[in-house]
């Protein structure tokens, strides 16, 4: 069957009635509006080149360096958390012994203000 006696096939087709043989001449096609839009919704579309997939890429790739720069600052500030309380623990304990080499101290001067007088 030719698309030209089956409306359901789609596509171009040329009939050439001519019972001769040899050049008819030249034949010039221009796509149509409806050819323009589908060849630019193809275009934009395209799995692996479209620019509608281009974008959708480059913003997968935003985000998973957006993800890959927040876990790896969650990892520095954890690790900076585990210094300041570890800090802070050394401290406490010097605090404590601090705390008790002031009571020793001042009951060693209570006492010796105690036998001198």
């Amino acid at each position: 069957m030719a698309p030209f006696n089956d409306p359901t096939i789609s596509g171009l087709a040329i009939r050439v009635t001519s019972g001769g043989t040899g050049d008819f001449g030249n034949f010039t096609y221009s796509p149509g509006l409806a050819q323009r839009a589908q060849t630019a919704v193809s275009g934009a579309t395209d799995v692996i080149s479209g620019y509608i997939t281009s974008s959708e890429n480059d913003f997968k790739a935003r985000v998973k360096f957006i993800n890959d720069q927040v876990a790896s600052m969650e990892t520095r500030v954890t690790a900076y958390e585990a210094r300041l309380r570890r800090q802070y623990a050394t401290l406490e304990a010097t605090i404590s012994t601090l705390k008790s080499q002031s009571t020793f101290l001042s009951n060693q001067v209570s006492s010796m203000n105690k036998s001198s007088n």
